[in-house]
């Protein structure tokens, strides 16, 4: 492994660096997402970002939770299951409601 290191140049050395560094933020990202999802909407919430192979659906809950009504319509147009999107969006909805009082 010591070759390989003293192989690599600064430039190649960064990019791998960087590329870790995204690795480790996106991850934090989805941490920090979940943990809203369990907050707002309880212990019984089950769902794991990218479970169901719908990136439009991930995108869709984080732009309701971000109030961005017209980027989650557009996402919900596209999500795979727009109905269970819907529910669970107004329970995320409903849940942050109650927190606001």
């Amino acid at each position: 492994e010591e070759a390989h290191d003293d192989s690599m140049d600064s430039s190649e050395k960064k990019k791998l660096k960087d590329e870790e560094t995204q690795s480790a933020k996106h991850k934090m990202s989805v941490l920090l997402l979940l943990a809203i999802y369990k907050d707002v909407l309880g212990d019984d919430f089950k769902y794991d970002l990218g479970v169901l192979g719908d990136c439009y659906l991930d995108l869709f809950f984080l732009m309701v939770l971000m109030n961005r009504v017209e980027m989650a319509k557009m996402l919900w147009q596209r999500a795979k299951f727009p109905v269970m999107s819907a529910l669970t969006a107004c329970a995320l909805l409903r849940g942050m409601a109650g927190r606001a009082g």
